[in-house]
């Protein structure tokens, strides 16, 4: 989970200038991951703090936020980890 969560933060942080004040629709295939963003808290301490830093980039660059769960089974950003890379080729 907490791997997830950091990946969604370091693609805000790394798209920083193309996301301020945008809307931004955020997709996590983590159930987890997507509640402790949802809510902005976690029970554990790194996933709170991940969280916290994912809403503080959020606030500081006014960016509105939707959080949407994609299913793993259709998420295309899982393929390489599974050995597919056809839809990388494509692309």
């Amino acid at each position: 989970m907490a791997l997830e969560m950091a990946a969604v933060l370091l693609g805000m942080q790394t798209f920083s200038q193309q996301c301020r004040e945008q809307n931004v629709r955020v997709w996590i295939d983590n159930t987890g991951g997507e509640g402790a963003f949802s809510k902005g808290a976690s029970k554990s301490n790194d996933h709170n703090s991940l969280s916290y830093a994912f809403w503080l980039q959020a606030a500081r660059d006014r960016i509105n936020i939707h959080i949407n769960r994609v299913d793993t089974k259709v998420n295309i950003a899982d393929d390489p980890s599974r050995g597919d890379f056809e839809t990388m080729k494509a692309l």
